[in-house]
This record gives C-alpha cells, structure tokens and sequence, in this order.
C-alpha cells in the first residue's frame, strides 16, 4: 500500500525517499472486480425476490376476498336476508351491496366485495371492470407488476346456481 517518492533535501541536498499515502492502480482494481462480482451476483436475486413478493401479494388478496365473501354470505344467513337477488347488508356503518348473499362485483373499494375485504388502492392495486349482477366479474390488478394485467385477482359474483369466486393470474408478477 505504501509507495514512496524521491525528493531533494532542502538542508543537506541529500535524496530522500519519503511514504506517500494512498492505493495503488492494482488495489482499486480488485475492489472494482470485487464490486462487480458482488453486484452481478444479488441484483438477480433481488429481483427473483422482489417477484415471489408479488405473487404473494395477489395470493394473499386472492385469499382475502374468498373470506370476506364467505363471511359476508355467513353473516346474511345468521342475519336472515333473503338470499335470492340483489339485497344488501349492514356491517361496519355501511351497507354491502349484495346478490345471492354474497357481495357484488363493483367497482368501488367502498362497497361490494372489497369493501367487505377491506382492500383500497392505497395498497398497489387497481380496478377493472365491475357490475351489479349474477356472474358479474372485477379485477384488482397490482399496479407495481411488469404488467399489471398478468398480476390480478378477479373476482365473479354469484349466480343462481354458482357461489362467488375469486381466480388469480399471476404470469405477469415476476
């Protein structure tokens, strides 16, 4: 690490050799290479990582919609709704709009399915598509995926003979 430079002594006209601080060209050199390996190494993982968070992110939510509905159908029955057609539900100071007692597919992140699954676009999220009625379908698509179209979860009301059900497409998260 220490090299040294030749200079004149000013009082016996001697030539010194005296230290001179800093690295050489070799020493940078191999923390450059160092840094580069390290660098080529964690930035795939980091990004393998950062995808298998957004596939748990959509399955997560995909699992949070399939129990809100659920809980939401549960609670119509105790609560003695007529489960034929559209109706609504009380809970939390507001009214869930429903269809077959589950809730509906709206578009809205006050009411229907995420309102009841307490999902907003606060959390990466936006909606696609939505409707009142048997078979209608809402995407919740995770804004931050390379395409945010292939990272969703889509949720179909009820029909009259089908329950509620939540479908996850997860090609575009990673």
């Amino acid at each position: 690490m220490n090299s040294f430079k030749a200079g004149v002594c000013a009082c016996t006209g001697r030539w010194l050799r005296r230290p001179v601080a800093g690295f050489t060209l070799i020493e940078l050199l191999i923390v450059s290479v160092v840094l580069s390996l390290l660098t080529a190494l964690a930035v795939p993982r980091y990004l393998y990582v950062q995808g298998k968070v957004r596939v748990a992110k959509v399955e997560s939510v995909a699992q949070s919609l399939l129990k809100a509905a659920t809980l939401v159908k549960s609670t119509a029955v105790a609560r003695g709704v007529v489960c034929h057609g559209a109706g609504s539900l009380p809970v939390e100071a507001a009214d869930l709009s429903l269809y077959n007692c589950y809730p509906q597919a709206l578009s809205a992140y006050t009411d229907g399915i995420f309102g009841a699954a307490h999902v907003n676009s606060t959390d990466g999220w936006t909606l696609a598509g939505g409707g009142f009625g048997a078979g209608a379908s809402v995407s919740l698509r995770l804004t931050e995926a390379g395409t945010p179209t292939a990272c969703a979860v889509t949720y179909t009301a009820a029909t009259a003979s089908e329950p509620a059900a939540v479908h996850t497409t997860l090609d575009g998260c990673s």
